[in-house]
């Protein structure tokens, strides 16, 4: 169609994948999007969106968007706990990578706490593999603590409930 491109042209041209186009595209993130049955038309002229949700005047941000995940550190007696609040997915998960495997250079426990974790995605599960392997080789120890009952039943699912040390 004249003056739309698909979401294979928009991840060329924005550098990022086509399922992270057709995220934005179902979250309404890209202005003037249209979906026909199963394809997306993407304005030409249409500019990548950035990582933060433009906020309405008085109204909160929404935590389970999956735009967003925020990660404490907490270091005591040589335990870090990383705790995540938010959604672990596509968008959330090189943050979690860039914060958990260098950590295992200093440290050699390592708590994960998802009390606040709304959401695991399969780009989070690739993390934590990586996490526990990483752990492994280090010998060092990576434990989960706080995990859903959604969560868990991914993990049970997926068999990550007996590769990772769940509390």
């Amino acid at each position: 169609m004249i003056g739309y491109m698909s979401v294979k042209d928009a991840a060329a041209r924005w550098d990022i994948s086509e399922r992270q186009v057709q995220i934005l595209c179902v979250n309404e993130r890209i202005e003037g999007a249209t979906r026909f049955a199963k394809v997306w038309a993407i304005p030409e002229d249409a500019v990548k969106p950035t990582r933060t949700v433009p906020i309405k005047p008085g109204r909160k941000p929404k935590k389970a968007e999956g735009l967003t995940m925020t990660i404490n550190k907490t270091q005591e007696n040589g335990n870090l706990t990383l705790a995540l609040e938010g959604r672990l997915d596509t968008t959330t998960a090189p943050q979690l990578q860039e914060s958990l495997i260098p950590a295992f250079d200093d440290t050699k426990n390592i708590t994960l706490d998802f009390s606040q974790l709304a959401y695991v995605s399969s780009a989070g599960l690739r993390v934590l593999l990586m996490g526990q392997k990483t752990a492994k080789a280090k010998g060092a120890a990576m434990t989960l603590t706080g995990v859903s009952e959604e969560i868990m039943e991914v993990f049970e699912m997926t068999g990550f409930a007996d590769m990772l040390t769940i509390e």
